[in-house]
């Protein structure tokens, strides 16, 4: 709509963009696809960056690509002959640097006036300043203290030079920007992209790489994976010292891939992705969808030490714990609904979070009051038959095949 109704604007040049790395309502401003090319030769990194935007124009889904090599401004070039320079006893860094003091200028002395210091720069007129027949008429001294004039050692040239040199680690750096078509995914877009751009070829001492949304949420992925294993590790290891067993944590933490279902579900039919809010919900999931296993496994551990069956104590435990893990379930569930649906200003950022929270704590309450009590007994009978053939093996009464 913002596009549509720029378009009416003469002159104007209106870029609307919503950011994938942490949704749709986050103030940090990144392009959703960058490509870098490094190389030491800004003509041919121009080239370079011409052939990649082309390329990548042609992906479906990218809009709005642009090369930072592009759009420059006119400027002289001054072309050196070493040869010429070397002839007059010139190198082409001396004639640089006369061509800078000419026209920027050189602080030759300080003027003390009122308590302030007020810079004398020398330098040509502003008029000659202005005139490239006059700029090459300059006169470069040469250490035999001849003056020659800087045509005589090069040559100079109205050019279009780039707006900005940017660098990467002390080398050039050309880079092509895109963003991306409405309902078109950032990974699907950056597939293609790599798929087009795999042939092309990179003169040496080139390279390319990604940046942009692609590199951020790379690495903020990787450091949510890591997060979200450490808090499966310290989940396991506070069940494991309340249980005081290896076997039931197991056990209870079979609801986290049924949970994961949910979280699937909630995404796709509210038509959101998978950005890095979803993944902090998927975190959170860690320590919620376990509680109601932990009520569940509980009590049916209780029963037996009160000396029940295993089958009786489980077919008890499941009608007595429903109703306490129907309202801590509904709880969570009704708490995050609001979020979930975007409400309030910057409530549609966190929305992926809460929907992922919600979806995967409904599948997983409902879900672990079948699978939980069936994977208890299964664990348990396969712990008994290792703990069967581990003795009867030793004794040398039955040996396992």
């Amino acid at each position: 709509i913002i596009r549509q109704r720029a378009a009416a604007i003469p002159g104007a040049k209106v870029t609307a963009t919503g950011n994938a790395l942490l949704g749709a309502g986050s103030s940090q401003y990144m392009q959703p696809l960058e490509i870098r090319i490094r190389g030491d030769d800004l003509k041919t990194l121009a080239a370079l960056a011409d052939q990649v935007a082309e390329r990548v124009r042609h992906v479906p889904g990218t809009r709005e690509v642009k090369s930072s090599l592009e759009e420059g401004r006119p400027e002289a070039v001054v072309h050196v002959d070493p040869q010429m320079a070397a002839r007059y006893g010139l190198t082409p860094a001396q004639v640089a640097s006369a061509v800078r003091t000419a026209v920027q200028g050189q602080v030759a002395t300080h003027y003390r006036v009122g308590g302030r210091e007020i810079a004398i720069r020398v330098r040509l007129p502003e008029e000659a300043r202005a005139d490239l027949e006059a700029l090459e008429g300059l006169l470069l001294m040469t250490p035999a203290g001849a003056a020659v004039p800087l045509s005589s050692v090069g040559e100079m040239r109205l050019e279009r030079g780039p707006a900005a040199v940017e660098r990467l680690d002390q080398v050039r750096l050309a880079t092509v920007t895109a963003s991306l078509g409405a309902g078109y995914n950032l990974g699907k877009v950056t597939q293609q992209v790599r798929a087009s751009l795999a042939d092309l070829a990179l003169p040496a001492g080139y390279s390319l790489e990604f940046g942009g949304q692609v590199e951020e949420l790379n690495e903020a992925f990787s450091g949510l994976f890591l997060a979200f294993w450490i808090a499966v590790a310290l989940v396991y290891i506070v069940m494991a010292a309340q249980f005081e067993s290896l076997v039931h944590p197991f056990t209870i933490m079979l609801s986290l891939p049924l949970a994961a279902v949910g979280a699937v579900l909630g995404l796709l039919l509210t038509g959101r992705t998978f950005n890095i809010t979803a993944f902090i919900g998927v975190v959170v999931l860690v320590g919620i969808v376990v509680n109601n296993a932990i009520v569940l496994v509980d009590y049916v551990n209780i029963l037996r030490r009160r000396g029940l069956r295993r089958k009786e104590a489980i077919l008890r435990a499941g009608p007595r714990r429903l109703r306490p893990i129907l309202m801590t379930a509904l709880t969570t569930v009704l708490g995050m609904v609001p979020l979930a649906l975007g409400l309030g200003e910057g409530g549609e950022a966190q929305a992926p979070m809460a929907t992922v929270i919600v979806g995967g704590l409904l599948t997983s309450t409902f879900l672990t009051l079948v699978v939980v009590p069936v994977a208890y007994t299964l664990i348990e009978d396969l712990g008994f038959r290792l703990r069967h053939r581990r003795i009867f093996g030793r004794s040398g009464v039955f040996v396992s095949k």
